[in-house]
């Protein structure tokens, strides 16, 4: 499995395409994926929520009507099934996403790497930070500190 990057311009489908993207990748027995090990991230909460409603607005198109989907003949021709064995794998991919959202990830990078720092705080540590904040001034003050110290300890 390769990392996909979608870049274009606002209103150029890039949310349409992430999320057919997304559930071919879930449906597709050949990739051996699970939606649960799939990070998407987004730059915005927004954004994280829209592609969360439209992969599961689609699941649900999928689940309940394939025809629906006006992609339909493609993703049967391409995934080798059936669309009754598309409607029965939506089905019940939508229904593990709904039993189990803490594992639908979809983040902002921002959300991403506060997980991360608080993980790997944690592996070093053995404790998870309270709060993440920047502090620019008693960073400065901080570092100020830190270099006198080392320049009084140079002869």
């Amino acid at each position: 499995m390769s990392l996909r990057i979608l870049k274009a311009s606002a209103g150029s489908g890039k949310t349409y395409s992430l999320t057919e993207t997304y559930i071919r990748y879930c449906l597709d027995p050949d990739n051996h994926l699970d939606y649960s090990n799939i990070l998407a991230i987004t730059f915005t909460n927004k954004a994280s929520a829209e592609m969360k409603n439209r992969i599961m607005g689609l699941l649900y198109t999928l689940s309940q009507d394939p025809d629906q989907y006006p992609g339909i003949d493609s993703l049967t021709h391409d995934l080798g099934f059936t669309k009754e064995e598309i409607r029965t794998r939506s089905a019940n991919l939508l229904y593990r996403i709904l039993t189990e959202f803490d594992l639908f990830t979809i983040t902002t990078i921002d959300s991403f790497f506060t997980r991360l720092y608080g993980s790997m705080t944690l592996d070093l540590f053995g404790d998870i930070p309270g709060e993440i904040t920047l502090d620019a001034d008693r960073a400065l003050h901080y570092a100020a500190d830190q270099i006198i110290a080392q320049s009084q300890e140079s002869p």
